[in-house]
């Protein structure tokens, strides 16, 4: 794995896709105003399991 470190000033969507044509991981301080948002995880349903033992 290679790394391209990064002053918290190129912690943008830029610097990440550059990184990411090259194929390097980007390490970056967050920016003080960075905006952070959570990813929509699929809600997993419950699986129902029936059991054929009668006891």
């Amino acid at each position: 794995m290679t790394y391209l470190l990064l002053d918290g000033h190129f912690g943008n969507k830029n610097a990440l896709q550059m990184a990411r044509q090259l194929k390097l991981h980007l390490i970056s301080k967050l920016r003080q105003d960075s905006a952070l948002y959570l990813m929509n995880l699929p809600i997993q349903k419950k699986k129902l399991t029936l059991s054929m033992d009668p006891g």
